[in-house]
């Protein structure tokens, strides 16, 4: 049962990162800061346009370090309470979920294993 938490764990973290679009919100960033980075550059606004458009950014980007930290946070704490409310039973503890996670024998395994499935679902949609 300490395996099978241990993919419970990998696996609801991942699955909350692609259901709020992590990697989405994390390129949409970046747009954000090259869109900054452009408007501090350009010789053709005035300062004060500047100022608004780098306060409307900063909101944006604001906005989204709340969100990227509030789903990171999900995607941590929502598996391991799955894993919790198993202690509760008896059948195996968090501890040992934990531990069987970080081994490196798990790590090169499900490694192995997202790598394989990305690569998959990558030429399937070629």
């Amino acid at each position: 049962m300490t395996i099978v938490g241990a993919i419970i764990l990998v696996v609801g973290f991942i699955a909350i990162i692609n259901i709020f679009d992590l990697v989405g919100k994390s390129k949409k960033v970046i747009d954000v800061a090259k869109h900054s980075a452009d408007v501090f550059q350009n010789p053709d606004m005035s300062d004060l346009e500047k100022e608004k458009a780098m306060q409307k950014n900063s909101i944006i980007l604001f906005k989204y370090f709340f969100i990227i930290v509030a789903v990171c946070a999900i995607a941590v704490f929502a598996p391991l309470g799955v894993i919790w409310l198993v202690q509760l039973t008896g059948v195996t503890t968090v501890e040992n979920v934990l531990h069987a996670t970080f081994s490196w024998q798990f790590i090169v395994i499900s490694s192995i294993f997202i790598i394989g499935i990305t690569w998959l679902l990558r030429r399937k949609n070629v």
